[in-house]
């Protein structure tokens, strides 16, 4: 749908009637679980369609990376589980010399 192409549809809400709606997205109108209606104080209403999508598997990278714990403390910044530490940084010292 381009900028000022919006397809006008009718929804019915038991115990409320009939909706007169702009849509503004495509969607699978099928897998809709979930519909809530708000109403402005201006009288204005608007109609959020909740929608379950197909949970995809993405895998960016064939190589498994290694998780690291990280303990975070005082005298240095972070010390890592595979042994490395990260000092504090001393941006005071730094400046004054």
């Amino acid at each position: 749908m381009g900028k000022n192409k919006k397809r006008k549809a009718r929804l019915y809400l038991g115990k409320i009637g009939y909706f007169t709606l702009i849509l503004h997205r495509v969607f699978p109108e099928n897998q809709v679980c979930q519909v809530c209606v708000k109403l402005n104080p201006s009288g204005r209403i608007h109609v959020i369609f909740l929608v379950e999508e197909s949970e995809v598997e993405e895998h960016s990278s064939e190589e498994l990376k290694k998780a690291v714990g990280v303990d975070l403390g005082i005298t240095r910044l972070a010390t890592l589980s595979d042994g490395r530490f990260l000092e504090n940084p001393k941006p005071l010292e730094r400046s004054l010399d």
